[in-house]
């Protein structure tokens, strides 16, 4: 696909750069630093843009993550990582009245 003269929308690196994975690990600190080193008033202004992406995969970060969602569900929205559309949102106090936790293993790796 990528040698022929077929028109692909968006390209593969724009695609990657929208997925939620990617948007988490640029809102980390340091990251975005890393793209404008000596430019901390862009830095602050691309981040005021921010919205909250926290991972809830196995791990500390993930049971923190886990537990702070647990503790004020109704602040927080699940969503996949299939970006372009199906199962986009998810309410997370609906996934924990159904699960009794954050949201059951068998879903753990969509969001």
């Amino acid at each position: 696909m990528e040698r022929s003269r077929a028109v692909k929308c968006p390209d593969v690196a724009t695609h990657l750069a929208g997925t939620k994975k990617v948007q988490q690990e640029l809102s980390r600190p340091g990251a975005l630093e890393r793209f404008l080193p000596g430019d901390p008033e862009a830095v602050a202004r691309i981040r005021a843009t921010y919205a909250g992406l926290y991972s809830l995969d196995e791990g500390e970060e993930g049971d923190r993550n886990a537990a702070m969602a647990i503790r004020n569900p109704e602040r927080f929205v699940l969503k996949t990582q299939r970006d372009g559309g199906g199962m986009s949102t998810h309410s997370l106090v609906a996934c924990i009245s159904a699960s009794g936790s954050v949201c059951p293993k068998s879903l753990k790796g969509m969001f």
